[in-house]
């Protein structure tokens, strides 16, 4: 059996398709019957099932037949490209190769490693200095020299 949440979310969203028509020929709620027989078909099939409707255009309701016709009859969409596998990621591979860029580039930042520009407003206010003095050590100590 689905749980309570899944099927009540099930017959929300075919009440938000159909509307009032849903719930006038089917109740409020599903049924013993409707309960068991969703039960029948796994939750990502449902999900493709209410998708079909929604997509339809039908006026009327579908019966409860013509539920698990379609459940049984659906199509997950294909997907023609396999999936690349995720990248492996080296924390400190990252981390080189990132200074390694900042180093030839032409693009310059006063802030360190790590850190966020809410961070560098505090340090710049804390530290005393001039923005144009704090800025240049900053920079000096990313590797720059003027």
């Amino acid at each position: 059996m689905w749980p309570d949440e899944y099927v009540k979310r099930f017959w929300y969203r075919m009440g938000e398709i159909f509307g009032a028509a849903w719930y006038r020929e089917y109740g409020p709620e599903a049924t013993d019957l409707w309960r068991t027989s969703l039960s029948e078909i796994s939750f990502e099939r449902a999900a493709l099932v209410v998708n079909h409707f929604r997509r339809s255009g039908d006026r009327y309701p579908p019966t409860m037949s013509q539920v698990m016709k379609v459940a049984r009859e659906v199509r997950e969409p294909s997907h023609p490209y396999k999936a690349l596998p995720a990248p492996h990621q080296d924390a400190e591979k990252v981390a080189s190769n990132i200074a390694q860029m900042r180093k030839k580039s032409r693009v310059k930042t006063v802030l360190l490693s790590g850190e966020s520009f809410t961070d560098y407003q505090s340090a710049l206010v804390s530290s005393g200095k001039s923005r144009c003095e704090f800025d240049a050590e900053r920079l000096r100590m990313n590797g720059y020299e003027s």
